[in-house]
């Protein structure tokens, strides 16, 4: 058995998945990381936070919102593979 860490796996799921109920999944995804990340932006935003937070803690608020942001580009490509989903005839250029 062979494992890989970066691995992209691609599988077509037009007309396996509605198109439409995806997007908006993906919409309601989108919606709640961007609170998240406001949430996490106004916490190490805020002086008291970062002068009487242990460093390790300002740290891991900080690579929360990295991975949010992450997460964040991920959903709006999927985004993007949710409205081809829904409209199977516009192809990728």
């Amino acid at each position: 058995m062979t494992a890989a860490a970066d691995a992209e796996v691609f599988v077509s799921l037009v007309g396996l998945v509605d198109g439409e109920k995806e997007a908006a999944r993906v919409e309601r995804e989108i919606k709640k990381t961007e609170k998240d990340i406001a949430s996490i932006e106004k916490k190490l935003s805020l002086p008291s936070f970062a002068e009487k937070a242990p460093p390790e803690v300002v740290v891991e608020a900080k690579a929360q919102l990295e991975a949010m942001k992450a997460r964040r580009a991920a959903l709006e490509d999927a985004r993007g593979i949710a409205s081809e989903l829904g409209n199977p005839t516009k192809s990728k250029s």
